[in-house]
């Protein structure tokens, strides 16, 4: 079942250039940073609540979460956190009936204690999306069309018309009670009902743009979040919400009040009531950060959040902050979230922050180098080169200045994954792939994790 969208592969793509997806080892109990900003009450007169999910109880008191991140799979369940290590970014995530993960791309399989590769393999190459129909068939997305597991065999369905690439990509994948199959492209909405294929690319749809992502909600509604906004498809009626109304949205999820909740890129997380798009929450109000890149709803209420800073989730009137530095969990750049059944009845209680260090060493053609100033984060911005300090903008990040044997340490790290950036002359900063990338280090507890050395010469 699915209760998030695909990550922003369009937002992500000039960062992950270079990435070395590391892999994940469970951890210690997390502990959890709050802060207690009161979201706004469902609105009046909410539709009532929509049946959770049908995982068996047994599988619903095992497994109940399940996290993607870069390099890794993550579960929460009632014995606590684990990580699998997962070649590449899980982009999306579908629980099957059994309460089995089923991730990807790839696809993979994973049923808290082993994750292995569905059999038969997926046609069409890395899929970018997964979902699981109302008869418990598994669909796969990929560039050129979609596939149909059933009865340990593929069928596949090519997307119609169109030579483009942006018409051929497949971005997310959401199904109707009826079984039509819905299609996110980065050329519009396409839809199959297992006869024909249907193209939504003329008004009153919102035509041939971008589609992120998709939801079905418990009402059977379609909503899209595009390029130019969010629509919703009530019926045969479109309506649009333009981006002055709602910004760049990038996830959709529904509460069990009837609320629609959109996160954004740049804005955090709004909801819809019904009539208007309101602010719900921020890093100003609890979030770690204002980029979401998953969002779902348990069937307790509670939202989860997935930023390029941890997991935020929001329970009892306080958000509540998990990262690979207080927690088990793999990666603290969420890119998917699944939930099966209600949710964990309780939440993992606190721990202390766990550090590790990071090391380096800068040249100058080959030459240890001096007093150069080195900047440290989670994530370098990307056409940021002629920065004052490339981390400015992330919400960590400390600069040091190397020794006279071009080296230099950060101590005190909060374990998690981080870029490093040397400033090799006045305004200009590399790293060891020689421009801003998103190449990354893990620091580990109790460990010295040494990156490659920055060479600054051109």
């Amino acid at each position: 079942m699915r209760y998030g969208c695909s990550l922003a592969r369009c937002a992500l793509g000039l960062l992950l250039a270079g990435v070395f997806a590391l892999g994940c080892s469970p951890a210690p109990p997390l502990s959890v940073q709050a802060s207690s900003p009161t979201p706004p009450a469902p609105p009046t007169g909410a539709a009532s609540t929509p049946p959770p999910s049908a995982v068996p109880p047994a599988q619903q008191a095992d497994l109940v979460v399940w996290i993607g991140g870069e390099g890794c799979l993550s579960t929460l369940g009632a014995t606590g956190w684990r990580s699998f290590d997962f070649s590449g970014i899980v982009r999306d995530i579908a629980i099957d009936s059994q309460g089995n993960a089923i991730a990807a791309p790839g696809l993979r399989v994973c049923n808290g204690r082993l994750l292995r590769d569905l059999l038969p393999r997926a046609p069409g190459g890395e899929q970018d999306a997964v979902a699981i129909d109302p008869q418990g068939r598994i669909w796969a997305g990929y560039y050129g069309g979609i596939a149909m597991l059933d009865g340990g065999r593929w069928t596949e369905y090519p997307l119609p018309g169109g030579a483009s690439v942006r018409a051929n990509t497949v971005r997310d994948l959401a199904i109707d009670a009826q079984g039509v199959v819905w299609v996110a492209t980065g050329e519009g909405i396409a839809s199959y009902d297992g006869r024909a294929w249907r193209r939504h690319v003329d008004k009153p749809g919102p035509g041939a743009v971008i589609v992120d992502c998709l939801l079905i909600d418990w009402r059977g509604w379609l909503w899209a979040a595009h390029e130019k906004g969010i629509s919703v498809l009530r019926g045969t009626a479109w309506e649009h919400f333009p981006l002055d109304i709602i910004s760049f949205v990038r996830q959709i999820a529904d509460d069990p009040s009837g609320r629609i909740l959109a996160g954004g890129l740049y804005h955090g997380i709004s909801f819809f009531d019904g009539k208007d798009w309101l602010p719900l929450a921020d890093d100003t109000t609890g979030l770690p950060a204002n980029r979401t890149t998953a969002l779902a709803v348990d069937g307790r209420g509670r939202i989860w959040a997935g930023t390029r800073s941890g997991l935020a989730i929001y329970d009892e009137g306080r958000w509540l902050t998990y990262q690979e530095a207080n927690s088990g969990l793999g990666d603290d750049r969420v890119s998917a979230l699944a939930i099966a059944g209600l949710g964990p009845s309780a939440l993992p209680p606190l721990a202390a922050t766990r550090y590790g260090q990071l090391a380096g060493k800068v040249t100058l053609q080959r030459r240890p180098v001096a007093g150069v100033r080195v900047a440290l984060c989670p994530e370098l911005a990307a056409g940021q080169e002629f920065a004052d300090n490339p981390c400015e903008s992330a919400r960590y990040g400390r600069v040091t200045r190397t020794g006279i044997d071009g080296r230099y340490l950060f101590d005190q790290v909060p374990l998690g994954h981080y870029a490093v950036a040397a400033e090799v002359e006045p305004g200009r900063w590399v790293t060891p792939m020689r421009v801003l990338s998103a190449m990354s280090y893990r620091v580990r507890e109790g460990e010295t994790t040494v990156a490659e050395t920055i060479e600054g010469a051109d």
